[in-house]
């Protein structure tokens, strides 16, 4: 599995951490993983931390995963920053666009742990 999820109590958060390479059918599991350990923990919010893991995808393979979040229920309470590799910033700011598209507003990508700790934290 290339991803490890974390509680962080003391934020009040989830902390997903990849490595590795990761194709569609990871982000799949990793989301509906970590979207089932943020209600387990009665959190909602969620660091992903993706600068150690490569994306074997291409856009095309992202185009349908902002669709995940409505299927799985996900409500206007979440928040899910992501820390991204930066030799892929493209690929992160296209799923990122498809999201907001579709009105998931929940969700952003961050360069700096310490931004997307403080986006995480606000209302």
């Amino acid at each position: 599995m290339p991803w490890r999820i974390e509680a962080e109590p003391g934020r009040e958060r989830i902390r997903i951490t990849t490595s590795g390479e990761m194709g569609a059918r990871e982000f799949k599991a990793m989301t509906i993983a970590g979207l089932a350990a943020a209600d387990a923990a009665g959190v909602h919010r969620v660091l992903v931390d993706h600068r150690a893991m490569v994306p074997a995808v291409a856009a095309v393979d992202i185009h349908d995963l902002p669709n995940l979040f409505q299927h799985l229920g996900v409500g206007p309470r979440l928040r899910i920053a992501t820390l991204i590799p930066p030799d892929h910033r493209t690929l992160f700011d296209f799923f990122q666009a498809l999201a907001w598209n579709r009105g998931e507003h929940h969700f952003r990508n961050f360069d700096d742990e310490d931004e997307a700790s403080r986006w995480l934290a606000g209302n």
